[in-house]
């Protein structure tokens, strides 16, 4: 998939982080676990990723994009755990 912008969201009441990879929109959600979900095009490409309660740290271990994640997540001041 091509990536010409990510957008970062976060939601300081909530705790919540979204990671947007592309403009299309959302058709279905897959929640990989209690922190986190993954957001999905109709063409099953990834939109984006939502973490939620993100103070404590935040896991990206066998995530799509792991290390562009880490990264990025890293360069916000955000805790990556693993």
């Amino acid at each position: 998939m091509k990536m010409d912008r990510i957008y970062w969201t976060y939601d300081e009441e909530t705790d919540t982080i979204y990671i947007q990879f592309s403009q299309n929109k959302v058709r279905r959600l897959d929640n990989i676990n209690e922190k986190v979900r993954v957001h999905y095009s109709e063409d099953d490409n990834i939109v984006g990723i939502e973490f939620f309660n993100t103070k404590g740290g935040i896991k990206v271990s066998g995530l799509p994009y792991e290390e562009l994640l880490r990264k990025k997540l890293k360069h916000r001041g955000s805790l990556v755990l693993d």
